[in-house]
């Protein structure tokens, strides 16, 4: 009701000054952060009445699945009638307190429509649909098979949910709302001729994890026609797993034209997953985009595609820089991941020098591609970074979360508890995201004395995330 608002109508403003394909991959960024916390520290319902501190409640949760979750509601009621609610609960709770049900008897009371169903699933119960969508045509038929792989095994686990599905043929557009209420169903829409594509949910309904398993072509055209962008990166992200000519060809050619940066940033992930010389190739022609959203992408890419000539385009590129430090962050980065011979000097030198950058995010880039070399040489300037005064809250944590990786190429007791000792005096940090970091290394160090590290954080410190941090990290360790 708070932050979930205040994170949609964020979107809902990107809707309004650059459009609805802004506003759906600006909502499918904040999909990404919330999964990366459902899958990395746990899954909760949005509504949660039961916390140590309020703080803990304020999470990924709380901002991004509950801005999320209003988009889902509003287009379960259409545009009309979820501002025409909003309109109402805001009259009728005029300067007064209010909780979720509140929302919900306001919503129901100006649409007429009944919400119990959608609240319970969306925001009462943690989780989200993980969608399995298998498209097939054959004797006048699509066959569309959607498996629901979220965690419980039974039907009881299954959202009920009504997906869009539009068949587009050469003739035209038939819509269908497929209900799915089981973990596996399978159901056969009548096509005259073969499609052209299949586009599922394209309005973004049932926001979770989408695969799709469709036939190469279907993909190919998908990536390149269909009208709006969210089935184009969709498509985009589906092709990054068939690694054939073809589909390189496909995602190059978005790379150079598509009209939506966005789709464009995709076809770049997904090129660097191919890992082929003309996947390379189209990376390079993609250097020069002019939306610095993308030149991120491709950067990153370089470094995952894993071709000789990597390293010396990413060199290149960081010799002349770029208008923008996030994409000069994701040069060092990238730079790290080819693991060349010259990477260990140039980044220990970005690390030293390259101060002036907005939050300091090119010296954290360095310092994330540093570890990304796996060579044990980079424990000492990632150390002497935090020895230095004058270093920045901002790199200190990057640093942090840079040597908990540490442990995966060293096994030097000494070395690590030496690290270990550096990190203790990240303590005393006025910022708590620091010392957060610190309750996270603790737990990759595997070191037994981490225990008392943690037992400071949760007896003393005053921030509750710090005091949550490190009950979670002692958990854990």
């Amino acid at each position: 009701l708070n932050e979930g608002f205040a994170t949609y109508l964020e979107h809902v403003w990107k809707e309004h000054d650059e459009g609805r394909d802004a506003y759906l991959y600006n909502l499918e960024q904040d999909l990404e952060l919330y999964l990366a916390e459902h899958r990395g520290r746990y899954g909760r319902p949005v509504v949660e009445k039961v916390w140590a501190t309020p703080i803990d409640v304020f999470d990924r949760h709380l901002y991004q699945k509950g801005g999320l979750v209003l988009h889902v509601i509003r287009e379960h009621l259409g545009d009309a009638a979820f501002w025409r609610g909003l309109a109402h609960y805001l009259e009728r709770h005029r300067g007064g307190s209010v909780e979720t049900r509140d929302l919900l008897r306001a919503l129901e009371a100006a649409t007429g429509r009944s919400l119990e169903e959608l609240f319970h699933q969306w925001i009462e119960r943690p989780g989200h649909p993980a969608l399995e969508v298998s498209i097939e045509h054959a004797d006048g038929v699509v066959r569309v098979t959607v498996k629901q792989t979220q965690a419980s095994e039974d039907d009881e686990g299954a959202f009920h949910l009504r997906l869009p599905i539009a068949i587009v043929t050469e003739t035209g557009t038939e819509h269908h709302a497929l209900e799915l209420t089981r973990k596996l169903e399978t159901f056969a829409l009548p096509a005259s001729e073969p499609p052209t594509m299949v586009l599922v949910d394209p309005r973004m309904t049932a926001p979770g994890t989408l695969e799709l398993k469709a036939p190469a072509g279907m993909l190919i055209t998908q990536l390149k026609d269909a009208e709006s962008a969210r089935p184009r990166w969709c498509a985009a992200r589906a092709l990054a797993k068939r690694i054939e000519p073809r589909a390189r060809a496909a995602l190059a050619e978005a790379l150079a034209s598509d009209p939506f940066w966005g789709v464009r940033a995709e076809a770049a992930k997904a090129l660097g997953e191919h890992r082929t010389r003309d996947a390379f190739d189209a990376l390079v022609k993609g250097e020069g985009d002019a939306d610095p959203r993308v030149r991120r992408a491709v950067a990153s890419a370089l470094g995952a595609v894993r071709q000789e000539g990597a390293a010396d385009r990413l060199l290149a590129w960081m010799d002349r820089g770029d208008e923008s430090y996030l994409v000069e962050a994701a040069l060092r980065r990238a730079l790290g991941e080819t693991r060349d011979p010259r990477a260990f000097d140039r980044l220990s030198r970005s690390l030293r020098e390259d101060t002036a950058s907005w939050g300091q995010v090119v010296q954290s880039g360095a310092a994330d591609g540093l570890v990304k070399l796996k060579d044990p040489r980079v424990i000492e300037p990632l150390l002497a970074t935090l020895a230095e005064v004058t270093t920045r809250a901002t790199v200190r944590r990057t640093v942090l979360a840079a040597l908990a990786a540490v442990p995966g190429f060293v096994g030097d007791r000494p070395t690590l508890r030496e690290v270990r000792e550096a990190a203790e005096k990240e303590l005393e940090s006025f910022d708590p995201n620091v010392r957060i970091a610190v309750a996270r290394l603790m737990v990759a160090l595997r070191d037994p004395a981490g225990f008392a590290v943690l037992d400071r954080l949760v007896d003393r410190d005053l921030d509750g995330r710090a005091r949550r941090a490190a009950r979670e990290a002692k958990r854990d360790l």
